[in-house]
């Protein structure tokens, strides 16, 4: 699929497939691109501190085990004249049937482009097929650049049948992003 920016989106399913499937291994350099080309800030944002930046593509396949952390179910990821330039990596929530976490990160050269935004409406169509009503996303409380995103976002024609609601959990900023349509 493609927006009126030529921004190319893929959508991968990790958890479907064995951690180490070629298909996996592909998710992971593309992930990896994009973590590479990330300021620091953004990352320690995104990542809520310090991450290891080595480890994130193998977490979101599976293929480095985490205590916390499960293979992602999906993976979105935009392109920009064939280079990744963001992805969204989406976990269902075990225990809370159709509610689902995401989190969202653009290359720091590439973003105020509307590819989060790409990304999200491309999330919302995948996760709407799959049944999920609900996405959670946890937004470090000094990352100013995501809160104004999602703000944007919630006011735009094409999520107008979404619903955005902020709330604070245990310090967290969470945004609860109801898929039905808007009351």
């Amino acid at each position: 699929m493609r927006n009126q920016q030529t921004i190319e989106l893929r959508v991968f399913h990790p958890k479907q497939i064995a951690p180490t499937a070629r298909k996996n291994r592909v998710v992971e350099g593309l992930v990896r691109d994009v973590v590479s080309h990330s300021s620091p800030a953004d990352l320690w944002m995104r990542f809520f501190g310090n991450p290891n930046v080595e480890a994130i593509p193998g977490r979101i396949t599976g293929s480095i085990p985490h205590t916390y952390e499960q293979p992602r179910d999906t993976v979105i990821v935009a392109f920009e004249n064939r280079r990744p330039v963001g992805y969204t990596d989406i976990s269902r929530l075990s225990g809370q049937p159709g509610t689902a976490e995401i989190s969202l990160l653009v290359r720091a050269d590439r973003q105020r482009r509307g590819i989060g935004k790409a990304l999200l409406q491309a999330a919302v169509r995948e996760l709407r097929t799959e049944g999920v009503k609900q996405l959670e996303a946890y937004v470090h409380p000094e990352n100013s650049k995501m809160k104004r995103a999602l703000q944007k976002w919630s006011r735009t024609e094409e999520l107008q049948d979404v619903t955005f609601r902020r709330t604070i959990q245990q310090g967290e900023v969470v945004y609860l992003i109801e898929l039905g349509a808007k009351q």
